[in-house]
């Protein structure tokens, strides 16, 4: 059981853009009797934000929803990119607001290293490719679920760019903890080889064909030598092999049911997979390394490095809603 250390609002939290309109169908999981967490009937955190560990340990942000005491919670993390900070993913992603429309706790992890940074294989801790991250998130749910009363058939690992690459690795080493991924701008990390799970979790994707940064065709960063002179750059995988490799992790017939088409945003389903497996690939048309619906001026304050290849942020679906309808739609299996 840990301390809480500040009950306080750490961000203020505009409203998002047009609520998005992803459809699917709902799994048949299991019913409102789930197994909670220790903390049921006995929450230590009331809601609002709450930051997490004592100051040079690693924080993390965690944001209660309204709720009725003893009432089990849908978990979903949301885990920054690359040198960003983990404070700066509330305002940037703006998913507090989604989560408290539907009752939603959200944890914001903080990345390590001097990057900040979680190990998510190609990215993004170049320096150090031994650090545990897959169990330093799973430790969280635990963590969180002494102070709060969490449902574990819904607990979910979401994330943008690094914290994309992130969720992925979570489906591949550690899919018995959670019911579903999302990724914003993030692709598959680790050689699809070692990505050996028992089964495959529903996941969605969010990616901009203009991205920059983690390019949606495949290849190398961009600004990868202002932070790595001289190493040679990474060669991220493309969106078309990570959803090729998950599609076939996941059983999928190639049909693609078309559940959103509007302006610069098309999203496709694969269902016909293994049961309880889907695949949503949300591809934004020149949209940049961003957040659909984002903080714009946040995500550049916080990544002013990279400012000149961040590029477009869409705003014909709000990321974090999408992420959580799709997720509305999954328990663990």
């Amino acid at each position: 059981m840990f301390r809480k250390l500040v009950l306080a609002t750490c961000v203020t939290v505009a409203g998002c853009s047009e609520a998005s309109r992803v459809q699917g169908s709902p799994e048949a999981g299991v019913d409102a009797g789930t197994e909670g967490t220790p903390a049921c009937g006995a929450e230590l955190l009331e809601p609002g934000d709450h930051l997490i560990g004592a100051f040079r340990t690693r924080q993390y942000i965690v944001h209660v929803p309204p709720h009725e005491p003893g009432e089990r919670l849908p978990l979903v993390f949301n885990m920054h990119g690359f040198a960003m900070q983990f404070d700066q993913q509330p305002q940037i992603s703006r998913m507090d607001e989604a989560a408290d429309e539907r009752g939603y706790v959200v944890v914001y992890p903080s990345g390590t290293t001097s990057f900040s940074a979680f190990n998510a294989g190609d990215c993004c801790t170049f320096n150090d490719k031994n650090l545990d991250d897959v169990g330093y998130i799973v430790g969280l749910i635990d963590e969180v679920g002494a102070s709060l009363c969490i449902d574990r058939d819904r607990v979910y690992a979401s994330g943008f760019s690094n914290g994309g690459f992130m969720a992925y690795r979570l489906a591949c080493e550690a899919p018995e903890h959670f019911a579903a991924i999302g990724s914003v701008s993030g692709v598959l990390g680790i050689p699809p080889e070692t990505c050996n799970p028992d089964h495959a979790l529903p996941a969605i994707h969010l990616h901009g064909t203009a991205d920059l940064i983690v390019p949606y065709d495949g290849g190398s960063p961009a600004g990868f030598s202002l932070f790595f002179p001289g190493a040679p750059p990474p060669q991220f995988r493309s969106v078309a092999e990570t959803v090729a490799f998950y599609r076939m992790l996941s059983g999928c017939e190639p049909n693609v049911q078309v559940v959103l088409d509007e302006a610069d945003t098309r999203c496709l389903r694969y269902a016909m997979c293994d049961p309880g497996s889907e695949i949503t690939l949300c591809t934004i048309e020149g949209g940049g390394h961003s957040w659909p619906g984002c903080d714009e001026a946040a995500l550049q304050a916080a990544l002013q490095s990279l400012a000149f290849a961040l590029g477009t942020t869409s705003h014909t679906i709000n990321g974090s809603r999408t992420l959580l309808e799709f997720f509305d739609l999954h328990r663990r299996r």
